[in-house]
């Protein structure tokens, strides 16, 4: 079941790729051993570079909402390999009234997090001809 949601999932996203959308947002995360001889960075770089391989898009890429500083430090190599923005969260992590329940982001916590996405490309969102 596990392989075959990560493979709609990546079809979906390349379905998107393939008719050259503006915006792509796509979650990212360990969901295990998929392949032994790759790092989760590893990963990360193939997927992104699979999206965008002409480095044109504006790609941000977060650390999560739960500590995990191994697949963070991975995710911001990748971005600043490729001049990506990379979002801070640590911040969030650590204030309580943002938590939900079940150390999911709440309420205040989904608002933060959009805002710190939105102000990390709002300038180039508005930039996009109609």
């Amino acid at each position: 079941k596990l392989r075959a949601r990560r493979e709609k999932c990546i079809g979906c996203c390349l379905n998107a790729a393939s008719e050259q959308r503006r915006l792509l947002f796509a979650r990212l995360y360990d969901v295990g051993k998929l392949q032994a001889a790759r790092s989760f960075g590893d990963a990360v770089d193939a997927f992104r570079t699979y999206l965008d391989p002409e480095g044109k898009a504006l790609v941000l890429v977060s650390q999560g909402f739960y500590k995990r500083p191994k697949l963070d430090a991975e995710k911001e190599a990748v971005a600043k390999k490729h001049g990506d923005v990379f979002v801070q969260m640590e911040d969030l992590q650590d204030m309580k009234e943002a938590h939900g329940r079940y150390n999911h982001p709440g309420d205040l916590g989904m608002q933060l997090i959009a805002d710190r996405f939105w102000s990390k490309m709002a300038d180039r969102v508005k930039s996009f001809k109609r």
